[in-house]
């Protein structure tokens, strides 16, 4: 749960929503789920929580359709063995970093998210409605966050 903690703490920041954690119910909801898409399929489903809905725990009745754009499985999270995750309660904490790629060593989770972006974006010859599919995301999430990227880049250059 520290993964999806740390992704609602963020998004709901990032689009001014007031949730301060889960319910007992969507915690236990997500522990017995199987996570094909593994971290980022984790934090899809929490981007749209975030996105479609407010209050001060995120519930049950939340979660996206089972055949919207984020789907849910059923059974156990499933994480590659190249990268290191702790998930509370099902995993060791990690030991080191040394496997993986230096952008998730000491990048932010901006940066990090903005590589994911503009790399589907890129495998999807310039199609953000395509980017938006296979990142489980609706293409206004991908053109409002190329908006904010875009008018911070014209802050950093007006600031040269």
């Amino acid at each position: 749960m520290m993964l999806a903690k740390h992704f609602l703490s963020t998004y709901a920041e990032e689009e001014h929503k007031t949730f301060k954690g889960f319910s007992a119910e969507i915690e236990a909801h997500f522990r017995a789920q199987d996570w094909p898409g593994n971290v980022r399929e984790l934090q899809n489903v929490i981007r749209n929580i975030t996105v479609m809905h407010d209050g001060p725990y995120v519930l049950l009745s939340m979660l996206p359709d089972q055949n919207g754009p984020v789907p849910m499985m059923q059974n156990s999270l499933v994480l590659p063995s190249n990268a290191p995750v702790y998930i509370e309660g099902l995993s060791a904490p990690p030991t080191g970093l040394e496997n993986l790629p230096s952008i998730l060593k000491s990048g932010s989770l901006d940066d990090i998210e903005r590589l994911l972006i503009e790399g589907r974006i890129a495998a999807h010859m310039n199609s953000i409605p395509k980017a938006a599919e296979s990142l489980g995301v609706s293409p206004s999430t991908i053109y409002r966050k190329k908006e904010r990227w875009d008018a911070l880049q014209q802050a950093r250059e007006e600031a040269v």
